[in-house]
């Protein structure tokens, strides 16, 4: 489960929809990411890398400031649709990387080739990830629209 799920499922329960959400992320950085993290109900969106001190004058911020009043959850096809947009732009960028690798593995010196065939593994099993959780979401989705009896 991914933040964007996860403040979903915070935000659905009523529980703990008022908990302060800051999103931290290396890979959903565009600004559709941020746009759809704060429709979520997140109060800052944070890139990667970040310096602990700003981590900290940030949570300190959020745990010492008024607290905003939060959003109604999503309903759940809005945050499906907005949830596989937003992975299909990973997957896109994921699949330039695996490119990008490839011909690097073909251009560099043997002895740095196992390095960068590792790199490349990763990325793979990345994202094959994204992929299975696309699965997932259209066969949440196909339910979903399939009429009740």
């Amino acid at each position: 489960m991914d933040g964007f799920a996860l403040a979903q499922q915070v935000r659905s329960n009523p529980e703990t929809r008022d908990i302060p959400i800051i999103f931290i992320s290396a890979t959903f950085i565009t600004q559709e990411d941020k746009e759809f993290a704060l429709s979520l109900g997140a109060v800052r969106f944070l890139e990667k890398p970040i310096e602990a001190s700003e981590l900290l004058l940030t949570v300190a911020e959020v745990l010492t400031g008024e607290s905003p009043e939060q959003p109604e959850p999503l309903p759940e096809s809005t945050f499906q649709r907005g949830y596989t947009a937003r992975l299909l732009d990973k997957l896109r960028h994921k699949e330039n990387q695996i490119r990008r690798a490839q011909r690097l593995v073909e251009t560099v010196p043997a002895e740095q080739r196992p390095a960068f065939e590792a790199l490349l593994a990763q990325t793979k099993v990345q994202r094959d990830q994204i992929e299975d959780e696309l699965r997932l979401l259209n066969s949440r989705m196909a339910g979903d629209e399939q009429p009740s009896e």
